[in-house]
């Protein structure tokens, strides 16, 4: 295993791993039980589906040398494609059941003409690829979650979001299971951290640990993600959930993930900006002392090295920025179609230090890869899907898309952390449109 810095983490002690798996184990339970004894079948199927996910996906792999294909990663990533393709295709005839029964009465707003536009330029750019077999099927254990068929999951997720969680209370408890998702999902990380991890899930020449994700860049946007919705649930609902705030930071500061740890300063920036008028003092001293734990916490416990080097990866990003910029220009309205950035970065990537192109699968920027891959109008309907739900909701809410918005200008989305965004913006769309989840 790899020789990671030592970290002082005495928060972890007894007693409040104690109450963290107290926590855990109890929503766990009443979450499970709510869905099966409660509410219409088609509902409750869908619910236990979407739990189901945000617990497998995350955690699933198979061992190294297990499946032998391109990427290298294919044994965290194949295992969380399959299942997560499976889950969404069962859950598809109790979803068009569930819509059918409410006579299609989606609201007509704009929210949801943004959704439309959104998946309906994806198909358009899928038509106008270079390759329309790739971009539609994608490479299924490949590195890349952004086919068209990869869409159309992501979208079968959002709208079985849209049907089911239709009161607070169920979005209450679908942030719970994002808050225990990745609670759970920090331990394989802290036990890396000490070579503590009974299997080796640690891809060569990977020197921090990467946890379940194969790459600690996709385990900070994952983890990113469900810090913020772990502190959102914490701050708006249930305060007892703070608790699990404790192992996910420990282990995003581990990780030293910048992109992902620069979500969280934004995310409690902007809470802390919009408390300050109508929160209690106790609260905003709550939003202030973690913004500060965050920062300091970034610099203290070995995250410094990794910022010192930001200067010489930034500046590999943006090569990948500039060299983009020159495939955009070259095909600005539909771009080269989903899934087909690898394949044409190829034309104009530079050598690398063995005179090899580099090869990158993503241009560490979402923006910037979307207009790659469906032009300048996929862009803007990306930036839309990452920024617009922000002018719907409450700020507290907003401020956990602004916060994933900061870390996908410099991260990589994944199937993992890509999934819990379709089910943030489902739950935007039912806080904005649903007077039964106005207040949430």
């Amino acid at each position: 295993m790899k020789d990671y810095p030592n970290y002082n983490v005495e928060s972890l002690s007894k007693r409040n791993l104690s109450k963290i798996s107290e926590v855990v184990l109890a929503t766990i339970v009443s979450n499970f039980r709510s869905t099966v004894l409660e509410g219409d079948l088609h509902k409750n199927v869908i619910t236990a589906i979407t739990y189901l996910l945000i617990f497998l996906v995350p955690l699933a792999f198979v061992l190294k040398n297990t499946l032998f294909i391109e990427a290298e990663v294919v044994f965290v990533e194949g295992p969380k494609v399959f299942i997560f393709r499976v889950l969404t295709a069962i859950a598809l005839p109790f979803i068009a059941y569930g819509l059918i029964k409410e006579g299609w009465q989606i609201h007509r707003n704009k929210f949801a003409i943004g959704i439309i536009i959104y998946f309906g330029w994806i198909a358009i750019t899928t038509l106008q690829s270079r390759d329309i077999s790739l971009s539609f099927w994608g490479e299924f254990l490949g590195q890349d979650s952004y086919s068209m068929l990869a869409n159309l999951h992501y979208m079968v997720l959002l709208l079985g979001v849209i049907v089911t969680f239709d009161t607070k209370e169920k979005l209450v408890n679908l942030f719970k299971m994002v808050a225990i998702s990745g609670t759970i999902a920090s331990i394989p990380v802290i036990l890396q951290n000490y070579s503590g991890f009974p299997i080796d899930l640690i891809p060569n020449g990977v020197g921090r640990p990467p946890g379940t994700f194969g790459n600690p860049v996709f385990a900070g946007a994952f983890l990113s993600l469900t810090t913020m919705c772990t502190a959102y649930l914490a701050l708006r609902h249930e305060k007892t959930y703070s608790m699990l705030l404790i192992p996910q930071i420990v282990s995003l500061l581990m990780i030293q993930s910048r992109a992902g740890l620069l979500s969280l300063v934004i995310f409690f920036g902007v809470t802390m900006i919009f408390s300050i008028k109508t929160a209690p003092i106790k609260k905003i001293l709550i939003y202030v002392g973690t913004f500060l734990i965050i920062v300091v916490g970034t610099f203290f416990t070995g995250g410094i090295d990794r910022f010192l080097q930001s200067h010489t990866e930034i500046t590999g990003r943006t090569t990948y920025w500039t060299n983009s910029a020159r495939l955009v220009i070259e095909s600005p309205v539909f771009g080269f179609g989903p899934d087909m950035f690898r394949y044409f970065y190829l034309q104009v990537s530079p050598a690398s230090i063995q005179g090899v192109p580099e090869e990158p699968d993503h241009a560490h920027n979402w923006l910037i890869h979307n207009a790659v891959e469906m032009g300048i109008p996929g862009a803007i309907t990306s930036g839309a899907a990452l920024i617009g739900p922000v002018f719907f909701i409450n700020p507290f809410l907003g401020a956990i898309f602004l916060g994933h918005a900061g870390e996908q200008m410099f991260g990589v989305g994944r199937i993992s952390d890509l999934m819990i965004f379709y089910i943030l913006i489902g739950v935007a769309y039912n806080a904005y449109s649903r007077n039964t989840c106005s207040d949430f």
